[in-house]
């Protein structure tokens, strides 16, 4: 019985042994399957599809390193792409930094933030050859390079620009619910977003003197002249100014609160003691503020009870504008 049992072990090792294919089939596999194919810059639906390059010839070295050689499809002219397969940005849905996708393979970390993709028939190929570079990825040895390994320093500034951008927002809603000036501040939202073209949209909504006042601010990360302080040294929520140099930063002011109008109406007594009709003080509560406007400033809120705030919010705001100055993408006109 052992010797059965030994016998089917040694089959079924054998067998799955010969069904993993060896580097020289897995560059063979991905060569033939995607050679030939159309290959675009941008995010997985972009429009770019329509005017992408031929994939004409694609080198692999054992090393990971892979160039992707391409033509044009409509103008004269190509690229190539030179990259280590150990260099891709691995996200959730981008396993080794390839995704297969809507009849693509499309990887991340390249040289346009959004990414560059491969076109396929069928969803099917496409999942097939995601499958391939993943697998080459396990069979290639890594060479050793001298400025493989970040030094201790650069490990502090070397976040992912989603990276960054979470970073900012922890640190700006760690002053939600903090009351400042005598108790007549509220800080109720402040948050940042950034889109895909550097857009930063800055939200801070406050209870200021029992008014509801929401501010929303938009400006573009390479607008970024300078950042200093505002009078952060003694306040519970510190500023943060971001100066530009024209009046680029968008801020639309909505606020409500109470108010007094005079309306007619019986309310007081005259000097015989009985009611008038006249006109009296009415509070309501409604609209009082809803404009745009345009500056080349832009103060933003954080915590300061850890005076380091300030410079770490700042470097990660500089961080951010220096990596969307490096999305442009060198093969544009």
């Amino acid at each position: 019985m052992n010797k059965i049992l030994l016998c089917f072990i040694l089959v079924i090792s054998h067998t799955i042994y010969a069904q993993s294919p060896t580097y020289e089939e897995t560059v063979s596999y991905i060569i033939q399957n995607t050679k030939g194919r159309m290959m675009y810059p941008g995010a997985l639906d972009a429009y770019s599809r329509s005017k992408g390059y031929y994939l004409k010839d694609i080198k692999i070295e054992q090393n990971g390193k892979i160039e992707l050689i391409t033509d044009q499809k409509v103008f004269d002219g190509g690229f190539n792409i030179i990259f280590n397969i150990f260099d891709l940005v691995e996200k959730v849905d981008y396993p080794d930094g390839i995704r297969a996708y809507k009849f693509l393979v499309h990887f991340s970390g390249l040289n346009v933030s959004e990414g560059y993709g491969i076109t396929f028939a069928t969803d099917a190929d496409a999942q097939k050859v995601a499958r391939a570079f993943r697998h080459l990825k396990t069979m290639c040895k890594q060479d050793d390079d001298l400025f493989a390994k970040p030094s201790g320093e650069d490990k502090k500034s070397q976040l992912s620009k989603e990276e960054t951008e979470v970073y900012i927002r922890k640190k700006l809603n760690e002053c939600v619910n903090a009351t400042y000036y005598k108790g007549y501040i509220t800080i109720k939202k402040n948050e940042i977003t950034i889109d895909e073209n550097n857009k930063v949209t800055y939200t801070l909504r406050r209870d200021y003197f029992r008014n509801d006042e929401q501010y929303t601010s938009e400006f573009n990360l390479n607008q970024i002249s300078s950042i200093v302080p505002l009078n952060n040294d003694s306040l519970i929520v510190g500023g943060l100014r971001i100066i530009f140099n024209s009046n680029v930063c968008k801020t639309s002011e909505f606020i409500q609160g109470e108010y007094s109008v005079k309306e007619w109406g019986h309310g007081y007594y005259n000097v015989f003691g009985t009611y008038v009709d006249q006109y009296i003080d009415v509070q309501k509560y409604g609209t009082l503020k809803n404009e745009t406007s345009y500056s080349n400033e832009i103060t933003i809120y954080f915590s300061n009870t850890d005076s380091a705030n300030f410079n770490r919010i700042k470097k990660a705001f500089e961080r951010l504008k220096s990596l969307s100055a490096d999305e442009k993408d060198p093969f544009d006109d």
